[in-house]
């Protein structure tokens, strides 16, 4: 995350693969639900950009963005409709748009299972950065909000959160953290940025808040739910 947002260009590319899809006797499709394509979002480098990106499927008149990541690489939009091909545009602050146009899928949403043998085609993305980027742009804390509890987390198991800086290279890694809320119901390494589920009887809400040393306007948070304990009368107690 950064305070100040610029304006982003388009490039352009092509991209065809084939592939064929499931209908029923009536024409309707018999199965919905799987990921018909991955996006794999790099730079350069060859680093992972997709954390911050949106994926954009593009069908005719209908446009649906897709945000969430997998991992550092990855977006893969659900449950594609309508035509088995999209015109897909990536997009991400300080990098230029990339528009693939005809990427052809499995009939859409239309698509067979794993053990039946379907197919997901793998869309590689390069993004360049846009005129004027800044050095340092964004900031993302790996693993998304989290939620602590006594029987997922154990009382004296740290859970790391991973800091994902996209920068030139050059600039340092370092972030400085800060949590607020209800801090007493974790303890948390300032060192090694890992978070340690209390046992506590109230249940506690916190923001992780971590800050690049590069630059402190860049930075990136996670919300954190802890649940107090015992939730229930046969729980047993903290140990």
């Amino acid at each position: 995350m950064r305070e100040t947002v610029i304006a982003v260009v388009l490039t352009i590319g092509a991209l065809g693969a084939t592939a064929c899809g499931i209908t029923g006797s009536d024409g309707d499709c018999i199965l919905v639900g799987y990921m018909p394509l991955n996006v794999t979002i790099r730079n350069a480098a060859g680093r992972g950009l997709a954390l911050g990106a949106t994926v954009f499927a593009i069908d005719g008149p209908r446009r649906v963005a897709y945000r969430e990541a997998y991992d550092t690489l990855t977006i893969s939009p659900i449950d594609l409709t309508g035509g088995p091909r999209y015109d897909v545009l990536v997009s991400k602050p300080y990098y230029n748009d990339t528009l693939v146009s005809g990427v052809q899928t499995f009939n859409g949403a239309c698509g067979r299972t794993e053990a039946q043998g379907y197919h997901v085609v793998q869309l590689p993305i390069t993004l360049s950065l846009a005129p004027n980027a800044p050095p340092v742009r964004s900031l993302f804390l790996l693993g998304g909000n989290l939620i602590l509890d006594r029987s997922s987390s154990g009382i004296n198991t740290p859970r790391v959160i991973r800091p994902f800086l996209d920068a030139d290279p050059g600039f340092p890694q370092g972030v400085v953290w800060r949590i607020t809320g209800d801090t007493a119901s974790v303890n948390f390494d300032y060192s090694a940025g890992t978070i340690t589920y209390r046992c506590r009887p109230t249940t506690g809400f916190l923001k992780v808040v971590a800050r690049a040393t590069a630059d402190t306007s860049v930075f990136g948070s996670i919300d954190v739910a802890v649940q107090g304990h015992p939730v229930g009368q046969n729980d047993p107690p903290c140990s």
